[in-house]
């Protein structure tokens, strides 16, 4: 695997991000997971909506 990618991080605007929670039906009890998670910004909306949210990043400057 090479060091580096060069796909451009992107973050979501916060009305994509409500709307991607609304179709996911987020709630508790939901198990998800967001490979690439950049910032944890997904992470975080889901765990505010009661799922066990985890988040994973390969580049540690990413992560807040």
């Amino acid at each position: 695997m090479s060091g580096t990618y060069d796909i451009p991080f992107v973050p979501s605007s916060d009305e994509r991000l409500r709307k991607m929670i609304e179709m996911a039906r987020a709630g508790p009890g939901m198990k998800t997971a967001d490979v690439g998670s950049g910032d944890g910004k997904v992470v975080i909306a889901l765990a505010k909506e009661g799922a066990e949210a985890h988040g994973y990043e390969i580049k540690v400057e990413k992560v807040n």
